[in-house]
């Protein structure tokens, strides 16, 4: 199996799109897929022990990737809701032990 790929929304909603696995990479190093083109800021935090980097982009749009378990979410944002909306959903994320 090559990652796990899916999202999570809510109707009129932020919508994060995950891609989990090790054939996923991390999206926030990735200089040739484009996700972070145009980047604004960067910040890297521990959070339950799992190193994550967050990018927002230009295009509106928030990165974030767990460098030890591999799992990347997107979202692109309209408005500081959907910003805090995608980051309560990802940053609750927690790896399988």
């Amino acid at each position: 199996m090559d990652s796990t790929v899916g999202m999570i929304w809510r109707d009129g909603g932020v919508r994060v799109q995950y891609d989990i696995g090790e054939d996923a990479g991390n999206y926030t190093e990735c200089k040739w897929c484009g996700w972070t083109d145009g980047e604004l800021w960067r910040t890297r935090q521990t959070i339950d022990g799992q190193t994550a980097v967050c990018v927002f982009t230009k295009k509106q749009t928030i990165v974030v990737s767990f460098l030890e378990s591999h799992a990347n979410f997107h979202a692109t944002v309209r408005n500081s809701r959907d910003m805090a909306d995608s980051l309560l959903v990802i940053l609750s994320y927690r790896a399988p032990k």
